[in-house]
């Protein structure tokens, strides 16, 4: 194939070389192709736009291929499809940053994404899925440039040695779609990534408050690789290659067309396909500031609160610590204990436990929280620094 056509891989931000209706017109071509092998790599740092282009890859792709996608995201949190945000993440310090949160359209646990974090999309036919296969992909090709002791464990993470007799160190953990014969394993690989940030972020001050339905994220301890995206990115594509025989200038760290492959690099010029487009709206949350919820059900918002939101399984969170007693007011009573239960996201109802100071922690009234509550949508509370001092006031006729 003519040199011109082949594209070294992504060593910084590209700019596009031709007008994005070509781009377009390529990447939708490379998606149908005949070829049975498909590879790209995102120059957009946009999660929303990124998890929107896997979406499209799994769906549009032939049946028999088999597709690697690799990107590296802006700061972002990442949840399961089935997974409560409030107990994940740190929803308060979230909305006071510009760090989005988005809900993903697989299973699995929550995640960091910074420009340290290489995230990988493998999507084959169903009977070729395994959870493992790509995952050891990764891990061979750190491997390859002299990472010692990674390994993929029995939960499919790639873990690290820390070192002699210290255990290991997650470095990438996965999640899983399956659907009309296509499987699809993604998954991150933390190389250089803010560990400051996975602490704060992925820490909710709420998790003791609630119980809750749906997927809970097993908490490992985790360390960077300490390797170079860019050189990460090669390695895993060299792997991918060798693993699936391809040759032709992907070998040696290029994308363009080759036998029995395609690939390109693509960006944001992917937002001006009809369904990425429609993907992305659907993942992202338009500006708002906490206190000004009313304006939720305004037209001009997308279905996105809707989607990370609404889909939390049903749970129940309360002003005080669960199996903890309350402390005690000023005249030695313990203050209302409220408990609301929020279904769809929304508070659909609540209880009021009121003690007197003789009773201590024994209940001694039992009432209904403030009627004006059901139906309030619950992450206008949620997500402020005073949500218990704000579950506490619905308890309050």
């Amino acid at each position: 194939m003519p040199p011109q056509t082949l594209r070294p891989l992504l060593r910084s931000p590209l700019k596009p070389a031709l007008p994005t209706h070509r781009l377009n017109s390529t990447f939708i071509s490379h998606t149908v192709s005949p070829k049975p092998y498909q590879i790209y790599i995102s120059s957009s740092a946009s999660p929303h736009l990124n998890l929107s282009i896997e979406h499209y890859l799994l769906q549009h792709t032939p049946p028999n291929s088999t597709v690697l996608f690799l990107y590296t995201n802006a700061p972002a949190v990442i949840i399961g499809r089935n997974q409560n945000p409030w107990r994940e993440a740190h929803m308060p310090l979230l909305s006071s940053t510009s760090v989005p949160l988005l809900r993903r359209r697989s299973g699995g646990g929550t995640v960091w994404h910074d420009a340290g974090n290489l995230n990988y999309c493998a999507i084959c036919p169903s009977p070729a899925f395994a959870r493992d296969r790509y995952a050891t992909v990764v891990a061979a090709a750190l491997r390859g440039l002299g990472v010692a002791g990674v390994r993929v464990n029995g939960r499919h993470d790639i873990v690290m040695r820390k070192g002699e007799g210290e255990g290991e160190l997650k470095i990438s953990g996965s999640a899983y779609k399956l659907v009309r014969g296509r499987g699809l394993h993604h998954g991150t690989c933390l190389l250089d990534a803010d560990l400051g940030c996975v602490g704060r972020f992925l820490a909710s001050p709420m998790r003791a408050y609630m119980r809750a339905r749906g997927v809970e994220s097993v908490r490992s301890e985790v360390g960077n690789v300490g390797v170079g995206v860019d050189g990460v990115r090669r390695a895993v594509v060299r792997e991918f290659a060798r693993v699936h025989g391809l040759g032709g200038g992907v070998e040696e760290g290029r994308l363009g067309e080759g036998e029995g492959w395609v690939g390109m690099v693509v960006g944001e010029e992917l937002r001006a396909v009809e369904e990425i487009r429609k993907g992305v709206e659907e993942l992202e949350v338009p500006p708002w500031r906490p206190r000004l919820q009313l304006l939720r059900h305004a037209n001009s918002f997308h279905k996105s609160p809707e989607w990370i939101y609404g889909q939390t399984p049903e749970f129940t969170i309360s002003n005080y610590m669960l199996d903890s007693p309350p402390s005690t007011t000023s005249d030695g009573s313990p203050p209302p204990c409220v408990t609301l239960t929020v279904r769809g996201g929304k508070i659909t109802s609540g209880t009021t436990l009121s003690s007197s100071a003789s009773s201590r922690t024994k209940p001694t009234d039992t009432s209904a929280i403030n009627t004006a509550a059901i139906g309030r949508e619950f992450h206008s509370i949620g997500n402020l620094e005073s949500w218990k001092e704000d579950i506490l006031n619905l308890g309050s006729k």
